[in-house]
């Protein structure tokens, strides 16, 4: 720095009016080794030109900050807007990166004193607590504090807008620094997903009471298991953490948190699925694990599993003759006429020649055959397999121009369909208007079509 540089400082540092110690504080500051650059004369003009330089508070805040690098004075001048927290910080000692940290969270947080108090508590629970535990040590070393600070940003951020700002129990759960990081922002991932949407409709107790079944279900079973079990107690019903034994009940469970969360169970349905037959045998502890696991693989469509009726046949069927005999009835049964047809069903399930029961599934989708109940009585009365096939390959030949024109219908069907499903997804990305998509509509509303659009994942889009 030369002499007309210093100079210059001193006429700006009276121009604005800046306390003498100021100048004398920030020369030491930049200064290296007897030396201060034309780059650190450009810092110091321009902070002698803030407004809060003479705040020695303030000053004293970015005397600690800076270790060699300059903060921004901008943050640290939101500061006045916090003073709780200013008060605070002028008598603590961080990093560099933990200050640039702090002083950029702080500078976005709104002015509320109460607010500010419930941060420094925190912060100060940061760097206070847990810090002496083995494993609180062996963490450290993995994550240092400032990780722990960022982190601790995430929870607060998270928590600001609702009431979960004032539970001791989330802050104290996921501040705990015994736990490894990711554990807990897995956890505080779950609560954002679940707990914070019902912020405005129940009590902050019930809420962490929600909140502490969520975290204590990821520590027992992971995460793809515990967004289940949130997605159930927030959106759905209450339930216990279920007790799991091992991988395949685990799997047993898994499945029946997946179908619990599906859209045909609502949350007046759920409570008829959690007392139906399906859960019973899935849940039932006397039954072999293997066999109610690889039951529940193999039937999880919503036509069958909420009727007990076809539930307890498809087990016997099961239980008795195997899998395969079970997943045939099943095919047959997705079939509204065939399972409303009180001999057609009888039929089947009596049935143990899986050709038989192959062909006549088949056969039995004709519904001039299923109103033949006179070659159904016959049909039913039959005791040989090769009577049996031969009869139904009879009915199938006799109403073969029905089928045909069934098969037509559905292709029929199925066409009309594809074209809404186009005209909805092209009304949402603005290719049709709405008087296009009313047309669609019209055309298609003698029909049951779920309106689901598919939207590609960001590796398909490229």
């Amino acid at each position: 720095m030369t002499n007309k540089e210093l100079l210059e400082l001193i006429n700006i540092t009276k121009e604005n009016n800046v306390n003498t110690e100021v100048l004398r504080q920030l020369l030491k500051l930049v200064e290296q080794e007897g030396n201060i650059t034309s780059k650190k004369i450009s810092l110091i003009k321009e902070l002698l030109q803030k407004k809060e330089i003479n705040d020695l508070d303030l000053l004293n805040i970015y005397i600690k900050a800076y270790q060699k690098r300059p903060v921004s004075w901008m943050n640290l001048a939101m500061l006045n807007n916090h003073l709780l927290i200013k008060e605070y910080l002028k008598s603590q000692d961080y990093s560099r990166e933990e200050w640039k940290e702090i002083l950029e969270f702080v500078s976005k947080l709104p002015y509320n004193i109460v607010t500010d108090g419930i941060y420094i508590k925190w912060l100060r629970y940061v760097y206070e607590k847990n810090q002496n535990s083995e494993n609180s040590k062996q963490l450290a070393k993995e994550y240092p504090r400032l990780n722990e600070l960022k982190f601790f940003h995430q929870v607060f951020k998270a928590a600001l807008p609702t009431n979960m700002i004032y539970s001791n129990w989330y802050f104290k759960y996921l501040l705990n620094n015994t736990k490894r990081i990711e554990a807990r922002e897995n956890v505080l991932t779950l609560l954002k997903q679940n707990i914070f949407n019902l912020i405005n409709e129940i009590t902050l107790l019930e809420i962490e009471i929600k909140a502490k079944k969520i975290a204590k279900c990821y520590e027992l079973h992971g995460f793809p298991f515990a967004s289940l079990y949130a997605t159930i107690i927030t959106c759905k019903k209450d339930i216990s953490i279920p007790v799991i034994e091992n991988d395949q009940e685990y799997e047993i469970y898994l499945l029946l948190y997946k179908i619990m969360c599906s859209n045909f169970i609502s949350e007046t349905v759920l409570p008829n699925f959690m007392t139906s037959l399906y859960y019973k045998i899935a849940t039932h502890k006397g039954t072999s694990l293997s066999k109610r696991l690889e039951f529940m693989k193999n039937l999880t469509e919503k036509e069958l599993i909420l009727k007990d009726s076809f539930v307890y046949k498809l087990w016997v069927a099961y239980d008795s003759n195997g899998l395969e005999k079970m997943k045939l009835l099943k095919y047959a049964f997705l079939n509204n006429g065939i399972r409303t047809n009180i001999l057609c069903k009888e039929f089947l399930i009596r049935e143990n020649d899986l050709e038989v029961i192959k062909l006549a599934r088949v056969v039995f989708k004709n519904n001039r055959v299923r109103k033949d109940t006179e070659n159904l009585c016959i049909l039913c009365d039959l005791k040989t397999s090769e009577e049996k096939i031969e009869f139904l390959q009879f009915l199938e030949n006799k109403y073969v121009d029905d089928l045909d024109k069934q098969v037509e219908e559905e292709q029929e069907r199925k066409i009309k369909e594809n074209d809404l499903l186009k005209a909805y997804h092209d009304f949402f990305n603005k290719k049709i208007g709405l008087g296009k998509l009313e047309a669609s509509l019209e055309e298609t509303k003698t029909l049951d079509i779920e309106l689901v659009r598919i939207r590609k994942k960001n590796n398909e889009r490229k």
